[in-house]
């Protein structure tokens, strides 16, 4: 359940741009390390972080309200930051 999450496309950008993260670490201390490393900085990835958190773990789930919200707002972080952020692959 939530493997589709599409907060793994932020962690997807973050990892191209140095910020990979180190096996075993969850989503939530690798944030913290790449908000202190200056690569993530926004509170917003914590608000989709937890919501990515309750679609994968809740029992409950994400209701349909809060899935769309998640996508909008994965994708509006997206645009808004992929091409601010520098990529090791290019």
């Amino acid at each position: 359940m939530g493997l589709d999450s599409e907060f793994y496309r932020v962690e997807r950008i973050l990892a191209e741009s140095g910020a990979e993260r180190r096996p075993g670490e969850t989503l939530s201390a690798w944030l913290a390390r790449a908000e202190q490393a200056g690569l993530a900085g926004s509170e917003e990835l914590r608000g989709l972080l937890n919501l990515h958190y309750r679609l994968r773990f809740d029992p409950a789930g994400l209701n349909p309200e809060e899935r769309t919200r998640l996508k909008l707002q994965v994708t509006s972080w997206l645009t808004r930051n992929e091409a601010a952020i520098p990529s090791r692959t290019t």
